[in-house]
């Protein structure tokens, strides 16, 4: 049996997307198209502090159903997905080099059996990335980049189901370098499917690939960062709305790591120049990105958490506000956003433990909520947010058991947290994808003498 632990949930080994969830994009992502437009205008941010929350009241408003157990084998899972849209929920995980994948159509009262889409079985020193699953309609899109054959550079491939997951089409390269090219995230709005990837060429640069279609053709790969010597680090990520695709990543020069973001309002066709949204001299890294219409924030670290957004759909930005204070914080970060709510989650330490620390706006982030202690652990916890409509979910790990905790007044009070694996052999952090109906949870859980992945769904 492998080794028990709660891993850091962000970033690329755990991602989650679906039409109707706003994660931290969703789990280890041209040409100037804004001149074109009429600039808005940027309305002040500022940040009031002591804005109160009440937490934990005495009742819980999310019952969880029974526990699946998805993948059901004798092999350890590791990386895992998920998505959801109407009565389908689509469940990927990798074992070793290989992607599984497995569907309920029932809601997830059941699920079908593991089918596989892609695999480098046979072939020693294959390597398969963390992989994305999403869905828009009935098509359900998968995305990783692994090693075809051994010795051979990692691409990004692309599959796509348009039958809810029934079957799906032949791999597809996206990527087109001859050196190694790495996932980083894919975000669906509509038929248009972006996926996003840092490539070598030989410095390290992000690339977008996109698809107007629903993933049926792909345009030729473009080269985002376009630097001839800085390197662009493993940390892009990706968020659409509408006809609006955004891409926020790390950037290393002389100078130290900044923060820079590009956005596209005509789906991807042409973007604006390059923006950066960190400030000079401050190491600024591991960014994430959510988006509402025209409201685009981006948190990151540069010592403490800052954000950073714009109202005008990415046109401009402000000054980076920052949300923690003084703090030591570890880790990546998450953030989700819909309609004039935004959530934001990271790791704090907190008299020698890591806890989830967690702020909100219910105002387009005008003013934040004064930061609290969601999970109050004496040990390392990790955590996740996921956000539908006035109701949120923020999860954790803590003592090897899976907890969740919902607000259904858009973050402004807190229920009890819940105890979502209640495991008898150890579990890991899970992936959350909210819905009107409640909420979806997959995790890594070893009851069974292996780590399998399970789910359980809890309704409102």
């Amino acid at each position: 049996m492998a080794e028990v632990q709660c891993p850091q949930l962000w970033g690329p080994d755990n991602l989650s997307l679906s039409s109707v969830n706003l994660t931290l994009n969703v789990h280890k992502e041209g040409e100037d198209h804004m001149s074109s437009r009429s600039a808005a205008k940027l309305l002040p941010l500022s940040l009031f502090v002591g804005v109160s929350m009440a937490a934990y009241p005495a009742h819980a408003v999310v019952t969880y159903g029974s526990t699946v157990n998805v993948s059901h084998d004798n092999a350890d899972a590791g990386t895992r997905a998920l998505a959801v849209n109407g009565s389908y929920v689509h469940v990927t995980w990798s074992e070793d080099a290989t992607l599984f994948y497995s569907r309920s159509t029932d809601s997830g009262s059941t699920f079908g059996a593991a089918s596989t889409l892609f695999t480098t079985s046979g072939q020693a020193g294959g390597y398969g990335s963390a992989a994305q699953v999403a869905t828009s309609g009935s098509n359900v899109y998968v995305a990783r980049s692994h090693r075809p054959k051994p010795k051979q550079s990692s691409q990004v491939f692309f599959r796509r189901s348009t039958n809810n997951g029934a079957s799906f089409s032949a791999q597809v390269q996206v990527s087109n370098g001859t050196l190694s090219s790495n996932f980083e995230g894919m975000a669906v709005s509509g038929n248009n499917v972006y996926i996003v990837w840092s490539q070598s060429v030989p410095n390290w640069e992000v690339f977008l690939g996109r698809s107007n279609d629903g993933g049926a053709t792909f345009f030729p790969p473009v080269n985002l960062t376009n630097t001839s010597a800085n390197n662009s680090l493993n940390s892009a990520r990706v968020v659409a709305d509408g006809s609006r695709v955004h891409v926020v990543w790390t950037e290393e020069d002389p100078a130290g790591l900044k923060i820079l973001f590009r956005s596209s309002g005509d789906s991807g066709a042409n973007f604006g120049s390059s923006m950066q949204l960190s400030t000079s001299g401050t190491a600024s890294f591991f960014p994430e990105i959510a988006a509402d219409t025209l409201n685009v924030y981006v948190v990151f670290r540069a010592g403490d958490v800052y954000v950073n957004q714009s109202v005008d759909g990415g046109l401009s930005f402000g000054t980076p506000v920052d949300l923690s204070g003084p703090a030591v914080i570890n880790g990546l970060l998450g953030v989700a956003a819909t309609g004039l709510d935004v959530h934001v989650i990271w790791n704090e330490d907190q008299g020698g433990a890591d806890n989830v620390k967690y702020t909100h706006s219910n105002n387009a982030g005008l003013s934040y909520s004064t930061p609290v202690n969601v999970s109050n652990s004496t040990v390392d916890v990790s955590g996740a947010v996921a956000v539908n409509g006035s109701n949120v979910y923020i999860n954790w790990c803590d003592q090897l058991e899976v907890y969740s905790v919902h607000s259904g007044d858009g973050g402004n009070t807190l229920d009890t947290a819940i105890n979502v694996s209640s495991s008898a052999g150890g579990s890991s952090a899970a992936t959350p994808v909210a819905t009107a109906a409640g909420v979806h949870q997959i995790w890594i859980d070893y009851t069974p003498g292996n780590g399998d992945v399970f789910y359980s769904k809890g309704t409102l």
